[in-house]
């Protein structure tokens, strides 16, 4: 009876491919205190499975026999908060919040390396300038943003120069810039470009690839680290849960390669970023020399500069 009392219940969602109608959540027991949005690991249907532990379940069915949580990765990858914006993510798509988890969580695993947490001044390196009238194109932006978070186009030849200047603004004030590329040229360009300005210990760049469940787990706690003060990734980065975000760029935002239409779940990164931005009011700028039609409409000629 005593072993018994010790049990601690938790709620956790399966990372695995459950219909959005069905049960997303499931009871398990844990002799340990787990955080809210770590990972562990369970039996479900017969597999051993990774899953995100939720809230506490302080009053079980005393009726029902329940499982134990097998393996728990104590560095929580998740805050209640962006689970609700996953919510809302899966109420717009109509897929399963289960399936989001699978394709977007990192998976559980042994052996963690240890993370880098350099804290570094930054300020723009030899070979930043920018004349007069970019400066003022960004300051423009910048007094846009702090009356009014409303996402914005940035369409002028140089706006790589705008788009510097908005950086080093915003990580002057100890905040992570989130920069998502269409595709591997765009990304390599953008590292080389930001690494002679910036410094190349204060951009990451995540690779991201769920084959690899180690590197990937890293690479998700390291956007957290605030440390990173620019992270340049391709469109999976959206997901991630940061800790510390000012501003999200979208380069290249003309590009089809932001849309994932091949595999389920389908969504459009730019949509997702746009839903992330208003969710935790966060600047959002979109970078294209040929902006789409419907964004130019709907974020207005006001806000093209």
């Amino acid at each position: 009876m005593q072993r018994k009392a010790n049990r601690k219940f938790y709620q956790v969602a399966p990372m695995v491919n459950i219909d959005r109608h069905s049960n997303q959540y499931y009871t398990y027991y844990s002799k340990q205190e787990i955080k809210f949005g770590s990972l562990a690991q369970v039996e479900f249907r017969g597999r051993l499975i990774w899953g995100l532990v939720l809230q506490r379940k302080l009053k079980p069915n005393k009726t029902k026999k329940y499982k134990k949580i097998i393996k728990i990765m104590e560095e929580p990858v998740l805050d209640k908060k962006h689970l609700d914006l996953y919510q809302m993510i899966t109420d717009y798509y109509l897929i399963s919040l289960t399936k989001l988890l699978q394709v977007v969580l990192p998976q559980g695993v042994n052996r963690f390396q240890k993370i880098d947490n350099f804290k570094k001044t930054i300020k723009p390196g030899v070979g930043f300038r920018i004349k007069q009238q970019e400066k003022a194109i960004a300051e423009k932006i910048i007094g846009f943003f702090k009356n009014n978070k409303q996402p914005v186009i940035v369409q002028k030849t140089e706006r790589l120069k705008i788009l510097t200047y908005l950086i080093f603004k915003v990580i002057k004030q100890k905040k992570q810039v989130l920069v998502l590329c269409s595709d591997d040229l765009n990304l390599n360009l953008k590292k080389y470009h930001w690494e002679k300005i910036f410094g190349s210990r204060n951009i990451f760049t995540p690779g991201l690839v769920k084959q690899n469940k180690n590197q990937y787990l890293q690479d998700w706690l390291l956007m957290k680290n605030v440390a990173k003060k620019i992270i340049i990734a391709k469109k999976t980065a959206v997901f991630a849960d940061f800790r510390n975000l000012g501003l999200i760029i979208i380069d290249e935002a003309h590009e089809d390669s932001f849309k994932q239409d091949k595999k389920h779940p389908r969504y459009d990164t730019r949509i997702i970023a746009d839903k992330f931005a208003r969710f935790y009011q966060i600047p959002i700028v979109y970078s294209t020399n040929s902006p789409r039609v419907d964004f130019y409409w709907q974020i207005g000629e006001q806000k093209v500069f």
